[in-house]
């Protein structure tokens, strides 16, 4: 009887991404976004469409996926396509949504592979990350005197949902295109026990 033993697979401290153009890029870091102001801007957005009725834009129906890449632009448009009351009523929401949007590359934070939660799947929406500050209330107490307390704050941090992503590599900050990703490979940490070993599984004969 012998063991024969495949070498153990390399540990990966970086997510791998096969790209389309068969380039491959070593991700350490991902940038995400504050997940409460997504919901406001995705709140506004989806309350437009409903005051417009499914008015076309010419990048597609408002609330689709191309009509945020794009709302900037065709604000113009949907000035002249709206009725009065429509336009009244939409457009404001509108163009608050696109400043929060414009707003909101100031407010991404690049996370390390091994802080971002859910990293094991290939699908950007799920991927996850927190931050935790201390945050001091001052109250006014009794005999004019002022009461420090110290509490703890959770910013959750998600992808905003368009198609590029930014990523740390060894070359620096890039943007990725999610759909041009034909292959992904979890950092170790991230990937299933059974997975890490089978390449180290022992043949006996």
């Amino acid at each position: 009887m012998s063991s024969i033993f495949s070498p153990p697979p390399p540990s990966l401290d970086h997510a791998l991404l096969l790209l389309s153009s068969g380039q491959t890029l070593k991700v350490r870091a991902i940038e995400l976004y504050p997940a409460e102001q997504l919901a406001k801007i995705a709140g506004l957005r989806a309350q437009a469409a409903q005051k417009m009725g499914g008015v076309s834009t010419g990048l597609g129906f408002i609330g689709s996926p191309a009509w945020a890449v794009g709302a900037g632009a065709v604000l113009g448009v949907l000035e002249a396509a709206l009725s009065e009351s429509s336009r009244k009523q939409a457009l404001p929401m509108i163009k608050y949504a696109e400043e929060l949007v414009m707003s909101l590359r100031a407010t991404g934070q690049v996370f390390g592979i091994e802080n971002i939660k859910h990293i094991e799947h290939p699908d950007p929406s799920v991927w996850a990350a927190s931050t935790v500050a201390i945050k001091r209330i001052t109250e006014n107490g009794s005999w004019g005197r002022q009461i420090h307390t110290d509490t703890e704050v959770t910013t959750n941090f998600i992808h905003s949902g368009d198609d590029f992503l930014r990523v740390q590599t060894a070359d620096g900050l890039i943007n990725v295109r999610w759909s041009g990703v034909i292959g992904y490979v979890a950092p170790s940490h991230a990937q299933p026990t059974n997975a890490r070993l089978a390449s180290g599984a022992a043949i006996n004969d």
